[in-house]
C-alpha cells in the first residue's frame, strides 16, 4: 500500500523509520515485516535516503539480504557513505554477495570498472543452469560489450527469467534490438492465446520498455491482451488490482512506441 505513495515519502518516512527501529529491536534485527519495509524503500529510491541508517543497521554476516543491497543501489549516490558497510558484510550463506555488493556500490558512485570486471568474470566462468550474475551486466551498457558472446550463449541455453535477463543484457551491451526483442516476444505471445504466466509477461514488458522496440507480432499480441475483460493477474487478492494496473500501463506505453 505504501509503494505508490513515493510523492509523500517526506511525510511518511519518520513514522516508517520509527516502526522499522521498533520492529528490529523486538525481532533481533530482522523480522517478518523487514522484507515489506525494504520493498517500500527500494520503490522510493533516493527519496528514501533519510532511512539509510535503518537500512545499514540490517546488514550482517548472517543474512546478507539481497533486498538490502537492492535498496542501497536504488538510493544511488546519496547512499555512498554506506559502501564500506556494504563491502564489509560477508554472509556465509550467500556466495554471490560480492557480485551484488560491487554492482550496488557502482550505483552508489563506486568504481564501475572494477565492478564490471568482477561481475563479467563471474558470468564468463560460472556454469549453468544459473550462469552467474548476467542480469547485473545490464546496468553497464556498452562497457559490457566484451561479454556479449557469453551473454548470447546464456540467452540461448536458458529459459524463464534467466532468458529474459540475458536478452536484456545482450541488448544493453550491443545496442542491437535483435535477437533480444524476438526472444522477449516468446513471453508475450502466449498471453494473447490464453496463457497466464503474468509474472514473466510483466518482466518481458519491462525489458521491452527499456529496449523501446517491438516486433510486429508482439505489437499485435499486446493489442489483443489490451482488449481482455478480465484482470491481467495471477493473484486473487488486492494485489491483483495493482498487477493489472501495472501491466496495462506497460502495454499502453509499449503500444505508443513508434
Amino acid at each position: 500500500m505504501l509503494v505508490p505513495l513515493r510523492a509523500h515519502a517526506d511525510v511518511l518516512l519518520p513514522d516508517l523509520r520509527e516502526v522499522m527501529r521498533h520492529h528490529a529491536a523486538h525481532n533481533g534485527g530482522h523480522g517478518p515485516l523487514t522484507g515489506a519495509f525494504l520493498k517500500v524503500l527500494k520503490a522510493w529510491g533516493p527519496d528514501a535516503l533519510p532511512a539509510l541508517p535503518e537500512v545499514v543497521a540490517l546488514l550482517d554476516d548472517a543474512t546478507g539480504s539481497l533486498s538490502i543491497v537492492e535498496v542501497l543501489a536504488a538510493m544511488g549516490p546519496g547512499a555512498a557513505s554506506a559502501e564500506p558497510a556494504l563491502r564489509a558484510c560477508k554472509p556465509f550463506n550467500w556466495p554471490g554477495y560480492q557480485w551484488n555488493a560491487a554492482w550496488a556500490a557502482s550505483r552508489m558512485g563506486g568504481d564501475r570498472r572494477a565492478a564490471l570486471r568482477l561481475i563479467g568474470d563471474a558470468v564468463l566462468t560460472e556454469e549453468g543452469p544459473y550462469y552467474g550474475p548476467v542480469h547485473l551486466l545490464t546496468d553497464f551498457g556498452p562497457a559490457a560489450a566484451p561479454y556479449a558472446d557469453r551473454v548470447r550463449h546464456i540467452m540461448e541455453n536458458t529459459g524463464g527469467l534467466h532468458r529474459i535477463e540475458a536478452a536484456l543484457a545482450l541488448w544493453s551491451g550491443t545496442g542491437e534490438p535483435e535477437p533480444s526483442i524476438s526472444v522477449l516476444a516468446e513471453f508475450v505471445l502466449p498471453i494473447a492465446d490464453g496463457g497466464d504466466d503474468y509474472r514473466l509477461f510483466g518482466e518481458a514488458l519491462r525489458a521491452l520498455a527499456r529496449i523501446g522496440t517491438l516486433t510486429p507480432a508482439t505489437r499485435a499480441a499486446l493489442r489483443t491482451v489490451r482488449g481482455f475483460d478480465g484482470r491481467l493477474a495471477q493473484e486473487r487478492n488486492y494485489e491483483a488490482f495493482l498487477q493489472d494496473e501495472e501491466l496495462r500501463a506497460a502495454i499502453e506505453y509499449l503500444l505508443a512506441l513508434p
